[in-house]
C-alpha cells in the first residue's frame, strides 16, 4: 500500500444537463448551420439563469417581474392617553413615538426611538436598564417607558 494512492470515489449520480448548457449546445449546432438560433421563450423561462422571468416580445430579452409595493396602512393618530391601546405590539414606530410624547417624555426621546425604528413589540422586550444604557434615557423616562410597555398609563 505504500506509494499507491487511493482512487477518488466515483460518483454514481448521472450528470445533470442544465437548460443553459442545452442552449449553448444548440447555439453551437446552429452556428455550424450558418443561421442564428434563438432559444424558445419556454426554454428560457425554465432556465436557472432567467430566474423565472418573463420574455419580452421584442428582442427576446428576459425582463424581471417588478414587485408591487404593499399598500401602507395609515398610522393611527392619538390625541390623548386614553386612546392608546393596552396592547402595544401592534403599534408602528411612528405611532409609538406619538404615544411617548403623550406620556410626557421629550420629543427628542420620541425622535430617537423613531430613528431606531423601535415599534410597540420591540419596546415591550426592552428593559429600563437597556433603555437607560443603550438609548441614554434618564432613569425616570426609561422607567416610564418600561412601565408603559407593561400596561401602565398616567392618570
Amino acid at each position: 500500500m505504500i506509494g499507491r494512492r487511493a482512487a477518488p470515489p466515483v460518483s454514481r449520480v448521472k450528470p445533470i444537463i442544465r437548460a443553459h448548457q442545452q442552449q449553448q449546445q444548440q447555439q453551437t449546432v446552429s452556428a455550424s448551420d450558418n443561421r442564428p438560433h434563438r432559444p424558445s421563450p419556454a426554454a428560457l423561462k425554465d432556465s436557472p439563469l432567467s430566474g423565472g422571468s418573463q420574455m419580452d416580445t421584442v428582442g427576446n430579452k428576459p425582463r424581471r417581474a417588478v414587485p408591487v409595493p404593499a399598500q401602507r396602512q395609515r398610522s393611527r393618530t392619538f390625541s390623548c392617553v386614553e386612546e392608546i391601546p393596552s396592547e402595544l405590539s401592534g403599534l408602528s414606530a411612528a405611532e409609538l413615538s406619538q404615544c411617548v410624547v403623550l406620556l410626557g417624555v421629550s420629543q427628542q426621546t420620541a425622535d430617537l426611538l423613531s430613528k431606531h425604528r423601535v415599534d410597540g413589540q420591540q419596546l415591550s422586550s426592552l428593559t429600563a436598564t437597556q433603555l437607560t444604557h443603550q438609548f441614554q434615557l434618564t432613569p425616570l423616562d426609561a422607567n416610564k417607558l418600561a412601565r408603559f410597555s407593561r400596561g401602565w398609563r398616567p392618570t
